[in-house]
């Protein structure tokens, strides 16, 4: 541990010593999150870290970046750098730009490289070509993968694009095999009806078509967002309206039953169902009101998040066709109410201070109106270069009580 705090500081000190010697902007950022298990042992503190950031960004457009990631809970301290270029592309005079991005992450308890990516990309005349390379661990070694894609628009208005894929993890690093072809034609005008279809090959053949279909009716009053998926034996379709009162957004995410149709599984649509609805950002007095309910199972969030962080725009009815089940987690929540209130007190405009209310109601407690769990959060910015969070979780059964404090510290280089 002693040597990630030497890491540590040597990144802290990295960034100001660059700006004495350059003309541009950096910043420097300090951030840890606290949390404390109230139902459990004290020491676990699992969820827990702190983090070191820095950056430097000179005028002739390029730049430098760094972050430090340690867990206070465990195992997994991470080393992260990014480096920027960015410049005019110029034939007599400018007609475009270029740029190249990198970034990769180390881990300091192996040690060991966990990641590589580089970006470059040139558009000049209309046209955007765009090269990605990444490096990853796969299995005890390191694979590579390689993406291309030419992008356009056409005097229409609309946009086409074509994106392959290179690599495979189970061959050698340096074999960049072809793995997939994606063609896309985007808002795809048709009067109020704005469609994104992509065609997507595989090594095998054609593989799928997906049309994302947004439909504006009178002027934005109502919404639909639906997505229609076309594979070689199945298809799927999904439908979410939304409806705009002023500046309020009410929204029912609409499916079909049975979800897949084609060979062996069903030759017709039976009914649409209602999955869930919910209310998005609606303003009441002082205070800002959101809602999800699901009707058909329990809300879906992030594997990776934590109830505590989270409020009812994190949350899910339904996941789309081509989602990674592995990275959802599919909760016994029900219906998610979020209460915001914020006050703005600073001459720049952002909240300086903000109270978030989450209420949780399921259906496996036995708890009155099935009241499962309570959120409550304030955030308070003291100044642009302080701010500190407070968040308490209660759980009616007495299981899961949480109590997280975090804080952040920043500072402009210029």
């Amino acid at each position: 541990m002693a040597r990630v705090w030497r890491v540590c500081l040597a990144v802290a000190c990295l960034v100001p010593a660059i700006s004495a010697a350059a003309y541009g902007s950096g910043f420097i950022t300090w951030d840890t999150e606290l949390a404390v298990p109230l139902s459990a042992s004290m020491l676990e503190m699992e969820g827990s870290s702190t983090s070191f950031s820095g950056g430097y960004n000179w005028e002739e457009g390029y730049g430098i970046s760094g972050t430090v990631f340690i867990p206070l809970s465990g195992l997994g301290e991470t080393v992260s750098v990014s480096a920027h270029l960015e410049d005019d592309v110029v034939v007599n005079w400018p007609v475009g730009t270029w740029s190249v991005n990198a970034n990769a992450s180390f881990s300091l308890q192996t040690p060991s490289l966990l990641g590589l990516s580089s970006t470059a990309n040139v558009t000049a005349y209309g046209i955007s070509t765009t090269a990605t390379f990444n490096l990853y661990p796969f299995r005890g070694a390191y694979s590579t993968g390689l993406t291309l894609t030419l992008a356009g628009a056409t005097q229409l208005g609309w946009g086409i694009s074509a994106t392959g894929t290179f690599g495979d993890p189970w061959n050698s690093p340096c074999n960049l095999d072809f793995t997939g072809l994606i063609i896309g034609f985007e808002a795809f005008p048709w009067g109020c009806v704005h469609t994104d279809v992509e065609f997507v090959f595989t090594t095998a053949g054609y593989e799928k078509t997906t049309i994302d279909i947004d439909v504006d009716l009178w002027d934005g009053v109502l919404v639909l967002d639906g997505a229609l998926e076309f594979a070689v034996q199945t298809k799927t379709l999904s439908l979410t309206p939304y409806l705009n009162v002023g500046e309020q957004c009410i929204w029912l995410s609409v499916g079909i039953e049975p979800q897949e149709i084609g060979p062996g599984t069903a030759s017709s649509i039976d009914q649409l169902i209602i999955q869930g609805l919910g209310i998005t950002d609606c303003e009441i007095g002082p205070v800002t009101f959101s809602t999800i309910s699901a009707l058909g199972g329990g809300l879906y969030r992030n594997a990776k998040a934590s109830d505590i962080d989270l409020h009812a725009n994190n949350y899910y009815v339904a996941l789309a066709p081509d989602a990674n089940p592995g990275a959802w987690f599919q909760t016994d929540y029900i219906t998610v109410i979020t209460i915001r209130h914020a006050a703005a007190t600073f001459t720049e405009g952002f909240a300086s201070t903000q109270l978030t209310l989450d209420f949780y109601f399921g259906t496996t407690v036995t708890t009155l109106f099935d009241f499962a769990l309570l959120t409550a959060e304030w955030q308070h910015a003291m100044s642009e270069a302080f701010s500190y969070r407070i968040a308490v979780q209660f759980d009616p059964t007495g299981a899961d009580h949480c109590f997280e404090f975090g804080f952040t510290v920043s500072t402009t280089l210029q």
